[in-house]
């Protein structure tokens, strides 16, 4: 048997990157308390942006870019997408967590000749749909997937070269225990061969069975048997159109029923709709109409019509075509809830607002919208950031008096005479407040905040240079 390993390190990354603009500069941070950049693109990559950076020296470096939280489940959901396109090369297909495809391809040489051709078809065609993998071939699975997570893209076919490559990995390839690849290392134990050097009863004896039992697994000395991938059953609906349709609404009308039948199929398998593709098809030849995306799972034909209307009134219908096919080609869990006697909290609030940030992305665009959050640091210009609308990052909210609106760059204030004026002169009626932060970043500040008032009323939020020459600057509005 040849099993080929598509490992897909940069999941957590590429599952938003069809959201983003070219140029916007994406990163994706762990999950918890203390988040860090998990992932960026490679626009982030060239300002600076480094995997493990903090986020406060994230968004110092770069207050512009587009943060997401990690998302496991879509993670899980568009490996299993990845497993059933892979399944048109080969009919044995295994989904290995988090990151990894194992497939099965001795017998696609019947179609594909070579090795060689088959990975750079598959290589041409993530590259289509937007992603990347580290590939790997071995005589066994484990092999296969021990090279990729050690990003050696190499074909091995024979077991002498197996057992001579596999030697030389790192002994942690075998398992992911910190306690023991320490212990292995001070024992100065470093690759698989080394390991394998040692009496057996004693590896067993210190580091229990799963270190050699792995070993074996990968050198085919025992059995690995592989889960097959089986797909399920796809959640589409079509409808012929004998007749023309050139308007929106009869589009919408045309629709209803497959809508409804799709819906039905959602509500069975408890699922419901995060992302719905509508395509046209005539003579064989599909065409993508539109798609529509959900913040939250739902089956609300109403809610999921009235944004196919939204997007259906940005563009034009070609009359020309015989059918209409609706596929939910992203879905997620979505069981029914109780309702409590006694409950405090109104539901529908939630609901709503999630509708709302739907309809104004159906509207403008994925990036026209996102969430505030704050960050603990006294800079003002840092103290906040951008995340995806519902991930919200909690810290630790600074209770200090702040303007709603912060401009984007502090501006010059005119100085006549001593006297300082904004529409007018400027009266002070609270400060100062000193800041004096950020030396350890080469971003330091020295500064003296005021209230301060005109004689139009409004309310303005400045600050004085501490060095030289003690400039003025407007940095924030109140009212």
């Amino acid at each position: 048997m040849i099993w080929l390993c598509l490992k897909f390190n940069n999941l957590p990354l590429e599952i938003f990157s069809h959201k983003a603009k070219n140029s916007a500069r994406v990163a994706v941070i762990t999950d918890g308390k203390n988040s860090k950049v998990l992932a960026c693109n490679k626009k982030a990559e060239s300002i600076g942006v480094k995997i493990g950076m903090s986020l406060p020296l994230l968004y110092e470096l770069t207050p512009e870019i587009r943060i997401h939280k990690r998302q496991r489940s879509k993670e899980i959901a568009k490996l299993r997408e990845l497993a059933r396109w892979s399944l048109k090369f080969t009919s044995q297909v295994t989904v290995s967590s988090p990151d990894s495809l194992l497939l099965e391809i001795g017998g696609s040489l019947k179609i594909f000749k070579t090795i060689q051709k088959i990975i750079q078809k598959i290589k041409n065609d993530l590259k289509k749909i937007g992603y990347t993998a580290t590939m790997s071939v071995g005589p066994t699975p484990l092999s296969a997937q021990y090279f990729a997570e050690c990003r050696l893209e190499i074909i091995i076919q024979t077991q002498r070269e197996l057992s001579r490559t596999l030697g030389r990995l790192p002994a942690s390839t075998l398992e992911e225990n910190p306690k023991s690849s320490l212990l292995l290392s001070q024992i100065g134990i470093s690759s698989i061969q080394q390991l394998r050097g040692l009496p057996r009863k004693e590896v067993i004896h210190r580091f229990g069975n799963k270190l050699l039992a792995n070993s074996d697994k990968a050198l085919g000395r025992t059995p690995d048997p592989q889960k097959n991938f089986i797909p399920k059953k796809k959640f589409i609906t079509s409808i012929d159109t004998p007749y023309s349709i050139r308007d929106s609404e009869k589009f919408l009308t045309a629709i209803n029923k497959p809508l409804e039948q799709l819906i039905l199929k959602l509500s069975i398998q408890e699922r419901g709709l995060i992302t719905l593709e509508i395509t046209t098809k005539k003579h064989d030849k599909k065409t993508l109409i539109t798609h529509i995306s959900t913040n939250q799972p739902t089956r609300d034909q109403q809610y999921i019509t009235s944004l196919i209307r939204e997007k259906l009134n940005q563009i034009k219908i070609k009359p020309s075509f015989e059918s209409i096919i609706l596929e939910a080609t992203e879905i997620s869990n979505l069981m029914a809830q109780n309702k409590s006697m006694f409950s405090v909290s109104d539901p529908s609030k939630e609901k709503k607002q999630t509708e709302i940030i739907d309809i104004i992305r159906t509207r403008l665009g994925e990036e026209s919208l996102y969430s505030l959050c704050e960050y603990q640091d006294f800079r003002p210009e840092l103290a906040w950031g951008q995340v995806e609308p519902g991930n919200t990052i909690s810290r630790k909210s600074i209770d200090l008096l702040r303007p709603f609106w912060l401009l984007p760059q502090p501006q010059h204030i005119r100085n006549y005479s001593k006297k300082l004026w904004i529409n007018g002169e400027l009266s002070i009626i609270d400060g100062p407040e000193t800041i004096e932060s950020g030396w350890w970043d080469n971003r330091e500040i020295k500064r003296d905040y005021f209230i301060a008032r005109n004689p139009g009323g409004a309310k303005f939020w400045i600050y004085q240079e501490r060095h030289e020459p003690k400039n003025w600057y407007l940095h924030g509005i109140f009212s």
